[in-house]
């Protein structure tokens, strides 16, 4: 057998062993319910248990009944506390599917020479791409930057009126002659 063949054998034994646990912690569920509540009627009986035994008397029935029903609950909820948990920590084959996907494909990004600048191309993409998105929407809504309204509002003068303008205002000459 090769590496992948075992691997996928204890894949499918492993989820032949959660569809078990599942079943036996069902079972043992629903036995810890019965067992508590054949215990709690049993003890509806007003004469108490451990009274009679310190007495030496022999027990009744439902004394007898109270202290089986009590067995049981133990047992019961050990099994059931036992199997819920081998069921939880046990993957069936789609959560193994994953891991063992998962973590062969994390090993070959942080390996291979070409698949760490994956992150770093993708990076460069989407970066380029939210560049070119954001001055569609630019054009699309209409915004402008102030070197743009200037240029739009200095459109319709002279050229000695530009320049009246521009000394008037230092501010508007220093925006107007930014890149």
């Amino acid at each position: 057998m090769t590496d992948y063949s075992k691997l996928f054998y204890w894949v499918s034994v492993a989820d032949n062993a959660t569809t078990f646990f599942g079943w036996f912690a069902a079972i043992f569920t629903l036995l810890s319910i019965i067992a508590i509540i054949c215990f709690f009627v049993g003890l509806a009986d007003e004469t108490s248990l451990s009274d009679t035994l310190k007495s030496g008397e022999s027990m009744t029935e439902r004394q007898r009944f109270i202290k089986r029903s009590t067995g049981w609950v133990r047992w019961g909820v050990f099994f059931m506390i036992m199997f819920w948990g081998l069921l939880i920590f046990t993957p069936n084959k789609k959560q193994s599917l994953l891991i063992i996907a998962g973590g062969q494909t994390l090993n070959y990004l942080t390996r291979d020479s070409v698949a760490t600048q994956i992150p770093h191309e993708v990076m460069n993409f989407v970066i380029s791409e939210l560049k070119t998105m954001a001055a569609d929407a630019k054009v699309d809504l209409g915004l402008k930057t102030e070197k743009e309204k200037l240029i739009e509002s200095l459109k319709g003068l002279s050229g000695e009126e530009v320049l009246i303008k521009l000394k008037d205002n230092p501010d508007l000459l220093k925006l107007y002659l930014e890149k």
